[in-house]
């Protein structure tokens, strides 16, 4: 493999590794909420399936709004940064 390429795969791995947590909690959630809700019979709040539910939207957040445009923005980057070396790599060997 190419360094570029090395590179690409070292930005793009911790992005899938947030959605991989966002997916894992989202499927938590989703398991625990078909059987339980965020209140007890006696109507008191169960405070871990409530910090769960923060939990699964904070990274439902992240992974909707902010990782995309920083994921765009490496990329743009890293694309821009290699056109103008392949562009002064070109003009030297003319």
């Amino acid at each position: 493999m190419t360094p570029r390429v090395r590179s690409y795969g070292r930005f793009v791995r911790w992005p899938l590794g947030i959605v991989a947590v966002y997916v894992v909690l989202g499927a938590i959630f989703a398991a625990r909420s078909e059987h339980r809700g965020l209140l007890t019979p006696s109507g008191h709040l169960d405070t871990g399936f409530a910090m769960l539910g923060l939990a699964v939207v904070a990274m439902r957040v992240v992974v909707l709004f902010v990782l995309p445009p920083v994921v765009a923005y490496g990329v743009a980057m890293r694309l821009l940064a290699g056109g103008g070396e392949r562009a002064t790599g070109e003009a030297s060997k003319d």
